[in-house]
């Protein structure tokens, strides 16, 4: 699902993409500054993803749990450093390991969907 908002200060467009679960939100509203919200845990993509070379999915997340952070630098399409990632995330936020890899496959699905949709 897509929401579009429009700004009257400034000519530009906002999306905001929900998940199918209706949890996660994606606020692209700065291009270079994507911010996803799933319940506690909130991810920025800094530097953006780019739209062409759908091969792979490099980005620099800022992953935000609580009061802790981590940062990463990977390709989302790299199972091994998806991996890396969610046992980073799993023991550095005491979360369980299935929960964070369900988070980050969400996470990956919505920018897939943001990705498609500007492809359009």
């Amino acid at each position: 699902m897509i929401f579009y908002v429009f700004s009257k200060a400034v000519s530009t467009q906002a999306a905001f993409f929900v998940s199918k679960n209706n949890m996660a939100t994606l606020n692209t509203d700065n291009l270079e500054y994507l911010q996803w919200n799933h319940g506690q845990v909130q991810v920025s993509i800094l530097g953006g993803i780019r739209i062409e070379g759908l091969d792979r999915m490099r980005v620099t997340l800022k992953i935000e749990y609580k009061e802790l952070v981590i940062r990463h630098n990977l390709d989302l399409y790299n199972d091994a450093a998806m991996d890396r990632l969610t046992k980073r995330c799993a023991e550095r936020f005491s979360l369980d390991t299935a929960y964070v890899n369900e988070l980050l496959t969400a996470l990956v699905n919505d920018l897939e969907q943001y990705r498609l949709a500007e492809l359009k």
